[in-house]
């Protein structure tokens, strides 16, 4: 599950238009760079049910990256939550 949460980080930096559509033409390319930049590792495993499939985990700097990102975005929350409280205070 990890590794999709710093899916959907990658996701939100390539596409700030607000409207995110998500399909295979999008995912994979983010792995792919996410595993260029040291984020992610893979592993390939045969499947008795057909190719070999390729797992990702996050590696240590993914998780830091991971980890600060969620730190960054707990902050971002708590602003809007305390724009929306002072909202309906006026």
């Amino acid at each position: 599950m990890r590794v999709l949460d710093l899916v959907w980080l990658g996701i939100a930096v390539e596409h700030d238009t607000g409207c995110l559509v998500i399909s295979e033409g999008t995912i994979y390319p983010i792995l792919s760079r996410l595993k260029r930049e040291g984020l992610l590792k893979t592993k390939l495993q045969e499947s008795p049910e057909g190719p070999a499939r390729k797992y990702y985990q996050l590696t240590s700097r993914g998780q830091g990256m991971l980890s600060d990102m969620s730190e960054l975005w707990d902050q971002v929350i708590a602003g809007i939550d305390e724009i929306g409280s002072k909202k309906g205070t006026k």
